[in-house]
This record gives C-alpha cells, sequence and structure tokens, in this order.
C-alpha cells in the first residue's frame, strides 16, 4: 500500500476502537508492500506496542519524541510514517500538523481523532465499518481490539 499520496494527515473519526483497527490496518499495508528497513515508522503513546512490525520501529511515549522534531515543535527534512493510536490533545494536533505540513519534511500521519487541516477524514462507525470520505468507499475493517466488543 502507498500512502505516499495522502500528502499529510489521515484522520480516522467516530468509534474510536473501529478507528483503531483501521489505522492498524493501513499500517499492516503499509508494511507489507514496503521493506521495514525503506520505512521509517514512528509509533506514538500507549497503543504504540500494539502496532505491528519488526523491532525496528521507533516507538516513542509522546508525539514530542519524535526525532524528526527539534526545537519548539520545528520539523525537520526526514520523511516518514507516524502513527498515533489514540485521540491527540491540542498540542500533539499541533505538532502532527507541523511534520505533515509543507515544511515539515513530507510525513505522512495516521491518528485516531482529529488533527486540524488533516487533507483526509475518514468515519469510523462502531458496526465495523469506514466510510472513506470523498474516496467514496465505505470498507469493512477486521476486528483487532481487544477492547472492542463482538458485534
Amino acid at each position: 500500500m502507498n500512502l505516499a499520496r495522502i500528502g499529510g494527515v489521515l484522520s480516522v473519526l467516530g468509534d474510536p476502537a473501529v478507528a483503531r483497527d483501521a489505522v492498524l490496518a493501513l499500517v499492516d499495508g503499509v508494511l507489507e508492500a514496503a521493506p521495514a528497513a525503506r520505512t521509517v515508522l514512528v509509533a506514538v503513546g500507549p497503543g504504540a506496542g500494539d502496532l505491528p512490525g519488526p523491532p525496528a520501529v521507533l516507538r516513542v511515549r509522546t508525539v514530542r519524541q519524535i526525532p524528526a522534531l527539534r526545537g519548539a515543535g520545528t520539523p525537520q527534512a526526514t520523511a516518514g510514517l507516524v502513527v498515533l493510536l489514540h485521540r491527540p490533545d491540542a498540542e500533539e494536533a499541533r505538532l502532527l500538523a507541523a511534520l505533515a505540513g509543507p515544511k515539515g519534511g513530507g510525513w505522512t500521519v495516521l491518528t485516531v481523532g482529529h488533527v486540524p487541516g488533516a487533507h483526509w477524514l475518514w468515519y469510523a462507525a462502531a458496526d465495523g465499518t469506514v466510510d472513506a470520505g470523498v474516496l467514496g468507499h465505505r470498507v469493512v475493517v477486521p476486528v483487532r481490539s481487544s477492547a472492542r466488543r463482538r458485534l
């Protein structure tokens, strides 16, 4: 799966468990298509350990710890994929938007919850479906979250 055309942030809104499963499924696709050696993947937050992939995946506790951010949240010119499996707070959202913005060095951000200025907004429903917005697709997301109850 090539997420290079996302052009910034893909926010999955709605049911948090389904949104999380959708983001995890996207990451699975990225790792299948691109060997880990060519994919800079940064997982953020308490759910970072749930992210699939090799040990080379960089797992950090907070957005501020992403190595591409220096100083007061100024992105460096390194590109990669940042995955946030929880809803970002205002500061996290600002930093993620900076990473994915025109001066952010080409980072792609996949997040559960909203990041202002997100290029893509997908909507997850409690029934396990995700509406991909302007793409006009509705897909069923494989269940992965242990917290999600069986439907």
